[in-house]
């Protein structure tokens, strides 16, 4: 009949259009792959020092990391749903993009700690970029394939997202050490915030994307083939940002490191040379003539409170990493599912919550009182996670507005401590920066990864109480240590005047 001829009709231009929009993205990608090997080769590269400009790609790798993150949650419950999976499945795809970047992260870091070689890590960078783009692209063919993989599609898209994530830990933690290393100390807790407020622009963008696919992909009779294609389409447009932003750094990112002069004028630190060639009974002795001492920095402090601030960061980091995958994935379920939301509608929402927090980031940003607002922002998460209980049919408005203070919260404060925990290592610690970017990978993959896939078996097996009291145990104990690490590490506030 007529009616049966226009939706095949619809089906057949559906998927035509997502075919088109793969085989675009998997061309652009190539390109850019190619015009990067053949930089690598033959092009021009920065020598000596960094420039502010590999400073800027490596905030904008986070932007790239935000938006690669967030762009699948709003339309995630209905693609894993399409294929026959459960709640818990579709938490635990939105895990899995930080569920294996530990793998990756010690790959480097094992790499780092033995001898730092410029040149090789630096293509870690570039070419784990490149790696992370093109299984992107991967994951974007398979998912126009759609229900044509059968009944294992679900792991195929959670296995293809961890495999991408591999090459996220590659790249980031060496990008993120090698930028560390280059800034003056009195500036690490300005660029941490630069960095989680670039993380929180691409959460913004994310839902931006998706609603813009929304818009581009044509609805059609079947409602599983479409959401596959948006989704698709949303992989498309990560894997082609992340194969320009690897050619960006392959003309950007130095092929050597050493004290830049903002450092020398700033502070009378050893070179980055001098450190790369270091022993590793050299450091070793280093580390016990501090410990021996009793203190490690011009600031006072001993040597044990740096190494016992920086330990508590980690349990900070730990609970705020389950925290906000939770509340990611808690808030686009309970959006759909509870007060039925479409995902142009979540995606909405998604881009309160991260335009909130963005503006949370200013807002610490030019705080002349970081430590004071630190603890205030701990004090209001706490506050702001008994929003989320549902009582007496709470509406809609207040999970978004627990969220957008909850997710602001622990992402500022969080920003802040490890602001303080780099200057820590850097001012004597026994725990090196590049350690404590390793070990912040692995509590933050495992954690995601648990935490997305809690929020969503808890919601659809015990319900919202349950799921809103865990986090507001979770917010509590991220208080207490928060508040310990600004005890501890309160001489290193930026605020106050420095000696450097």
């Amino acid at each position: 009949s007529s009616t049966e001829l226009g939706m095949l009709w619809e089906c057949t231009d559906s998927a035509w259009q997502g075919n088109h929009v793969v085989f675009t993205a998997a061309l652009a990608c190539l390109i850019l792959c190619g015009a990067t090997v053949c930089n690598e080769v033959f092009g021009c590269r920065r020598g000596g020092c960094a420039t502010w400009v590999a400073q800027a790609a490596t905030l904008w790798s986070f932007c790239s990391n935000g938006l690669d993150s967030a762009l699948l949650i709003p339309g995630s419950y209905n693609l894993l749903l399409a294929t026959g999976s459960t709640a818990g499945a579709s938490g635990l795809f939105i895990g899995a993009y930080f569920a294996t970047t530990p793998i990756g992260a010690t790959i480097a870091w094992f790499k780092m700690r033995a001898t730092w070689n410029q040149a090789l890590l630096r293509r870690f960078v570039v070419f784990g970029m490149l790696a992370q783009g093109c299984c992107s692209i991967l994951l974007a063919v398979a998912m126009n394939r759609g229900l044509a993989l059968g009944t294992h599609a679900a792991w195929i898209f959670i296995v293809l997202r961890g495999v991408s994530s591999v090459f996220l830990g590659l790249q980031s933690i060496t990008n993120e050490t090698m930028i560390i290393h280059i800034i003056p100390k009195s500036q690490q807790t300005t660029y941490s915030l630069c960095r989680f407020a670039a993380l929180q622009l691409g959460n913004c963008l994310a839902p931006v994307f998706w609603i813009m696919v929304l818009h581009l992909i044509p609805g059609d009779s079947s409602r599983h083939q479409s959401t596959f294609n948006m989704s698709a389409a949303c992989m498309c447009i990560a894997g082609t940002l992340w194969c320009a932003h690897g050619l960006v750094s392959s003309v950007v990112l130095p092929l050597s490191i050493s004290k830049s002069e903002t450092q020398a004028k700033a502070e009378p630190v050893e070179e980055i040379s001098k450190y790369e060639q270091a022993s590793s009974s050299d450091k070793e002795s280093n580390k016990e003539a501090a410990v021996s001492s009793g203190v490690a920095s011009r600031h006072g402090i001993s040597a044990r409170d740096l190494d016992m601030a920086i330990q508590y960061a980690f349990v900070y980091e730990v609970a705020r990493s389950f925290a906000v995958s939770a509340l990611e994935a808690g808030t686009s379920f309970l959006l759909q599912v509870r007060f039925s939301w479409g995902e142009h509608a979540i995606g909405l929402g998604f881009l309160v919550i991260g335009t909130s927090t963005l503006l949370g980031s200013l807002l610490v940003f030019f705080s002349e009182q970081k430590v004071c607002m630190l603890k205030s922002m701990a004090v209001a998460g706490v506050l702001g996670s008994t929003l989320l209980f549902n009582v007496n049919g709470s509406p809609s408005w207040q999970l978004l507005l627990a969220d957008s203070i909850v997710y602001s919260s622990m992402q500022n404060v969080n920003a802040l401590l490890f602001g303080l925990a780099n200057r820590a290592a850097l001012e004597g610690a026994n725990i090196s920066v590049s350690t404590i970017t390793i070990l912040r990978m692995w509590f933050m993959g495992i954690c995601k990864l648990c935490g997305a896939f809690f929020a969503r078996s808890v919601i659809d097996k015990a319900g919202q109480n349950a799921y809103a009291s865990a986090l507001l145990i979770l917010m509590a104990v991220g208080c207490k240590m928060a508040f310990q690490v600004c005890h501890l590490l309160s001489p290193l506030d930026e605020s106050r005047p420095q000696d450097d």
